[in-house]
């Protein structure tokens, strides 16, 4: 899902597909309904018709600000946008969500996780590393306004609290990376090999180890409760 700012305008690119394929509607039968966070066809977005040619499968429709307020009370909100058409007499139809959120003072990107990991875009596409996702566990773990005051402070805390977003969003991806990744891949004369990858134990331990030093370095805590000692005492050979 991608993410877009609260109360701006959303243009929205589409390709219009069936079974996997690009597919050209009927002409003037192409048009879409935007629902609510409550799932509610927006009265002004109902219906609303676009303009399609003989050879149309991409299609943008602008979305306006107006009707991409997040309430208050609200940290972010969805919108779903339901797309109806014909083909050779018969109906389809297409859904497409996006999300609304403030602005996130934090400076990492999809590449970043991407780079961390070693995959490639078409393999892990931005719109499945959900960003916000990964601020919000870390906003949960340091506290809103401590990570706040982080984010905003020009120093190396900065740059920890930053790391942990991108440790967080590393970890919520690794679960499904097993069965994206490409072993082999050719494109024309150039192409490239991975050793087969059984699990990604040892990313996500360094993830969790990189995630525990930014914590330590944004907070001053370590996020685990270890023991400080562990007594053992000798049995007594004669009474057991």
């Amino acid at each position: 899902m991608f993410d877009y700012l609260d109360g701006a305008n959303v243009t929205l690119m589409v390709t219009l597909v069936d079974g996997g394929v690009p597919v050209v509607p009927t002409v003037g039968s192409l048009t879409y309904t935007v629902r609510d966070q409550e799932g509610v066809a927006i009265p002004a977005l109902t219906d609303v018709p676009v303009t399609t040619g003989p050879t149309t499968f991409n299609i943008s429709v602008v979305i306006p600000a107006v009707n991409n307020a997040v309430a208050v009370g609200r940290r972010f909100e969805k919108r779903t946008v339901t797309f109806d058409f014909l083909m050779n007499g018969v109906s389809k139809q297409q859904i497409t969500t996006y999300r609304l959120t403030a602005y996130l003072n934090h400076s990492v990107t999809p590449g970043q996780i991407r780079g961390f990991v070693g995959v490639q875009q078409h393999e892990l596409p931005d719109s499945e590393i959900d960003l916000m996702i990964a601020f919000m566990k870390v906003e949960k773990e340091v506290g809103l306004e401590e990570l706040g005051i982080a984010l905003a402070s020009g120093t190396t805390v900065e740059l920890a609290a930053n790391e942990m977003i991108r440790m967080q969003a590393v970890l919520d991806v690794l679960p499904s990376l097993k069965q994206r990744i490409a072993q082999t891949e050719t494109n024309g004369l150039k192409g490239f090999s991975r050793p087969v990858i059984r699990d990604f134990s040892d990313v996500e331990r360094q993830a969790q180890g990189r995630y525990a030093e930014a914590l330590q370095e944004t907070t001053g805590r370590t996020g685990v409760d270890l023991p400080l000692a562990a007594l053992t005492q000798d049995t007594d050979p004669i009474t057991g």
